[in-house]
C-alpha cells in the first residue's frame, strides 16, 4: 500500500511541475471563450439585420385597397429571443473569465512549489516511522487535499466541461451556429431594405410567399437560438455551479474534516 500511495504521490508531483497540463487546459479554454465569442457574433449580427428591417413595410393592394404587413413586428419575436440569449452570453463571458483565474491561480509557481513540497513530505510520512505523528499526518494530508484542489480541480473541470461539450453538444452547436449565418444571409436576400423602401409590392401571391418564408424562418432561428441557449447555460453556468459547488465541499472537508488518522497509519505501516 505504501508503495502505491508513494508512486500515485509522486506522480502527481511530476505533473504539478510540467508545463504541458497547464498549456492544454489554457488552450481548451481559449477555445471555450471563442465559441462563446462566435455564437455571441452571429446573434448579434442577426439582431443588427432584424433592427434594420424594424421599420421595413411589405405593401400590396389585393383589391384596390392598399394593405401594410410590417416585417418589424413579425421578427419582434425572435428579436426578443436574441435579446434573452445575450444575456446568458454575458453570463457565460463571466463565467469563463472566473474559470481563467482559478486556472491562472493553479500555473502560478508558488502554488506548484507548495504541491510539490507537500507532496515530497507526505512521502516523507509514509516511509520514515520517527516522524508519523498523528497530528502531524492530518495536517500534511490536509494541507495535500487543499493545493491539489488549486492545483488541479480547474484544469480537471475544464477537461471535463470538453468531455461534455464534444461528446454532447458540439453536433447541435455546429448546427445552431450554420442555420443562424443562413439566416442572417436569407433575410437580408429575401427583404431586402433598400428595395422595400422604394417599392411596393402590388402581387399579393408575392407577398404571401414572403411572409410564409419570413415566418418559416423565424422560426427555425428561434429552435436554434434556443438550442445555444441550452448549450452555454448548460456548459457554461450549470457545470461550472456543481465545479464551485464540489471545489467548496472539498475545501471545507480539507480543512474541517474527518480524517481517521488510525486507518491511515495502520495502512502506511503496512510494507506493501
Amino acid at each position: 500500500m505504501k508503495i502505491f500511495l508513494t508512486l500515485i504521490i509522486v506522480l502527481l508531483s511530476l505533473v504539478s511541475v510540467t508545463p504541458y497540463v497547464d498549456t492544454a487546459a489554457l488552450s481548451l479554454h481559449d477555445t471555450s471563450f471563442q465559441r462563446s465569442l462566435a455564437a455571441f457574433g452571429i446573434a448579434k449580427a442577426l439582431n443588427a439585420v432584424i433592427s434594420v428591417f424594424q421599420g421595413t413595410e411589405l405593401s400590396f393592394t389585393p383589391i384596390g385597397m392598399g394593405v401594410n404587413v410590417s416585417i418589424g413586428e413579425i421578427l419582434d419575436p425572435l428579436n426578443d429571443l436574441i435579446e434573452r440569449f445575450s444575456w446568458v452570453m454575458l453570463a457565460a463571458t463571466i463565467s469563463l473569465g472566473i474559470q481563467k483565474f482559478f486556472l491562472l491561480i493553479g500555473t502560478k509557481l508558488f502554488v506548484q512549489l507548495a504541491f510539490f513540497l507537500s507532496a515530497m513530505f507526505l512521502v516523507m510520512l509514509l516511509w520514515i516511522k520517527k516522524i508519523q505523528d498523528h497530528r502531524l499526518i492530518v495536517i500534511s494530508i490536509r494541507l495535500f487535499i487543499v493545493l491539489f484542489i488549486f492545483r488541479f480541480a480547474t484544469i480537471l473541470f475544464i477537461y471535463f466541461n470538453q468531455f461534455v461539450y464534444t461528446s454532447l453538444l458540439q453536433d447541435d452547436y455546429d448546427k445552431a451556429s450554420v442555420t443562424l449565418s443562413q439566416t442572417n444571409q436569407q433575410l437580408d436576400k429575401e427583404f431586402n431594405v433598400e428595395q422595400a423602401g422604394e417599392h411596393s409590392i402590388k402581387d399579393m401571391f408575392d407577398v404571401n410567399k414572403k411572409l410564409e418564408t419570413l415566418k418559416s424562418t423565424i422560426d427555425d432561428a428561434s429552435r436554434q437560438i434556443i438550442t445555444l441557449t441550452t448549450i452555454f447555460v448548460l456548459s457554461s453556468i450549470i457545470l461550472p455551479l456543481l465545479y464551485i459547488w464540489i471545489f467548496v465541499i472539498s475545501i471545507r472537508f480539507a480543512i474541517v474534516g474527518k480524517i481517521e488518522t488510525e486507518t491511515i497509519l495502520q495502512l502506511i505501516t503496512k510494507q506493501t
